[in-house]
């Protein structure tokens, strides 16, 4: 049921409340103002005091909003002020990281102690900073070609490895071909002008350098640029350079003065300095003590003249060269300027170990160097023949083929050098395996060969020993292995002759040929040839233990006794010997003898057998 007393009541309620917050306030202050004032038309003054309240309010909000706007502005303001801040403070920062990732780059550089591994270091380092597609450092040098002496560049550092191939070649510039032939004149000028510069020491002297902005147009070095590969869009760069080098035969020879590399002027100074701070203090000297003082000082003076100059350096030049070919990079003014300071820093770094390459060298020529090794001439005879065909050998074919005998000799005395070094290691590797053998294997092997011994006692004795020394094969697979690094023959053809035999067994068990030199209808064993040597002890290396713990004498159907019997004629333990290689041989005579033994001995007794089977025969019918 509606009740219109409820609806006047809320009305007036609401009413009440919009009074009150948004009415009341104001009104009560101008009907109180009115009432203090007492004007004529009290109506007109409390419109126009309520007008004026609303003014002030479109006014304060006014200022209020300009506030506001200029406190985001403030802010806005402090923000970027802030902004920029962080960034000039990031740049300061990644400045300094740069600086000391430069710094330490360049500590790192200057600890290397071959030039040759610091221009590889720098290259690389410079190709990243620079965003280049390739850095190349050569040196100039002169060749003989058809007996006419001609500048060329020599290769020592590529940073990309594409390029690598050019420190094996050798860059031989012409008028037509290679811009940094203009390098080399400028260097050969500089040559010629050598008592003008030296007039003009004190006058700063600009580096060349050659700068091609694209490499694809027009330019005074378009008709001369040469390509390693093919063309392409990018910038080239190439700077002379020079380091001052000790490394000659005048300065090696040469006498050095005490502390050198230190300059005289810094020595003298350090030595005044100390003099100085014993003369504070120590009291004062008597007449005698400064009469000897003089006389030292006098001393100290007359060595300080006597000392000797410092070693002669000569000049080292080499070039710099860069480039941005494929890429998006060019080098400008500043970029240039960059790199021109990086080359002198180079330069520096390459004086630093300048200095160590020659302190490292009369190092090295003040040892008593050993001789070279002694050696032996190893003849051999080259056979060709025509027979059956068509070809003759005239004396231009003879001449020919008489340079490449030569060619052959000097390779064959590089392979030898190898060989050498390689017979070397294996001969320090063989003598490590049998000390271990002498000092701890050898008394295992033994102790495990006679308590075989007692719980076999009822084998026959070729068995026995046939176990006997299958054992102690297996247990020395390591040391009879490593024969196959062995390169140099032995002069005794027995060496070659037990392997041999060795090898021979196994391939009768498993019907393997594998020695193709060393067979039935060859008509010595006397002497051995190099490539027989070599094809046993390869097949030595192919034998595993699982074959040798497997092998049985007694279980092969054929066993080729000629052969055997041939290779180990008149050979015995005793004449193979017993120090070092002859050891691990004996080792291997021993086996191949037992299981001959063992082989002969079930031969024998299975014709036994076969004897007393037809005697029975016989005595039955």
């Amino acid at each position: 049921v509606f009740s219109f007393e409820v609806f006047f009541i809320a009305i007036m309620s609401a009413y009440s409340q919009y009074l009150e917050e948004h009415i009341q306030s104001e009104l009560t202050k101008a009907l109180s103002q009115a009432a203090l004032r007492n004007p004529k038309d009290p109506v007109d003054f409390i419109g126009n005091y309520l007008l004026r309240i609303i003014a002030e309010d479109d006014k304060a909000k006014k200022n209020a909003e300009i506030q506001a706007k200029w406190r985001e502005e403030d802010q806005a303001l402090e923000l970027k002020a802030k902004e920029r801040q962080i960034r000039i403070q990031q740049k300061i920062d990644a400045e300094k990281a740069e600086k000391l990732e430069i710094e330490a780059f360049y500590v790192q550089l200057a600890n290397n102690t071959c030039k040759i591994d610091a221009l590889q270091s720098w290259s690389e380092w410079m190709e990243k900073k620079t965003q280049s597609s390739s850095v190349y450092i050569a040196r100039p040098c002169q060749i003989t070609n058809d007996e006419q002496q001609s500048s060329a560049l020599l290769y020592e550092a590529v940073s990309c490895k594409e390029n690598e191939f050019l420190l094996s070649t050798t860059f031989v510039p012409t008028e037509s071909k290679g811009v940094v032939l203009q390098l080399i004149k400028s260097e050969e000028a500089d040559d010629e002008d050598a008592d003008e510069a030296e007039k003009n020491q004190n006058e700063s002297k600009a580096r060349n350098k050659i700068h091609i902005e694209n490499v694809l147009l027009p330019g005074p070095y378009q008709e001369k640029l040469h390509f390693f590969t093919y063309p392409k869009v990018g910038s080239f760069l190439a700077f002379e350079s020079s380091v001052k080098s000790y490394l000659s035969k005048e300065a090696i020879q040469a006498e050095l003065r005490p502390q050198w590399p230190l300059p005289i002027e810094e020595i003298i100074s350090e030595q005044q300095q100390a003099e100085e701070t014993v003369a504070e203090n120590k009291e004062e000297n008597t007449e005698s003590e400064q009469a000897k003082d003089n006389e030292a000082d006098e001393n100290e003076e007359k060595e300080q003249k006597e000392m000797p100059p410092d070693p002669p350096q000569v000049d080292k030049p080499f070039i710099v060269c860069m480039d941005t070919l494929g890429g998006e990079q060019y080098y400008d003014d500043a970029m240039i300027e960059w790199i021109e300071q990086h080359v002198e820093k180079l330069e520096q770094i390459l004086g630093q170990i300048d200095v160590k390459e020659f302190l490292q060298q009369r190092q090295f020529q003040a040892k008593e160097m050993p001789p070279d090794p002694p050696q032996v001439d190893k003849r051999f005879i080259v056979c060709m023949d025509t027979l059956g065909g068509e070809q003759y050998y005239d004396d231009a074919m003879l001449k020919w083929i008489e340079q490449h005998v030569e060619k052959l000799e000097q390779i064959l005395c590089q392979i030898d050098v190898k060989e050498f070094l390689q017979q070397r290691q294996f001969q320090a590797t063989i003598d490590a395996r049998l000390k271990e053998y002498q000092d701890a294997l050898k008394s295992e092997i033994e102790a495990k060969i006679n308590e075989m011994e007692k719980e076999n006692e009822s084998d026959p004795e070729p068995i026995k020993l046939f176990n006997k020394h299958k054992y102690a094969i297996e247990a020395t697979q390591s040391l009879w292995s490593v024969i196959a690094d062995s390169i140099m023959k032995p002069e005794d053809s027995v060496f070659c002759r037990v392997i041999a035999a060795f090898v021979k067994l196994f391939e009768q068990s498993t019907n393997e040929p594998k020695l193709s030199i060393i067979r039935n209808d060859l008509s010595q064993f006397e002497a051995m040839s190099d490539k027989a040597w070599s094809e046993c002890v390869q097949c030595l290396k192919d034998i595993t233990l699982q074959q040798i713990n497997e092998y049985n004498p007694a279980e092969i159907q054929s066993f080729d006794c000629w052969i055997v019997e041939a290779l180990l004629k008149d050979i015995n333990a005793e004449s193979i010997g017993n120090e070092e290689l002859a050891v691990v041989i004996t080792m291997l005579y021993e086996f191949v003898d037992a299981s001959y033994n063992v082989f002969k001995y079930i031969q024998t007794k299975e014709s036994s057998i076969s004897e007393d089977k037809n005697t029975q025969g016989d005595e039955t019918a």
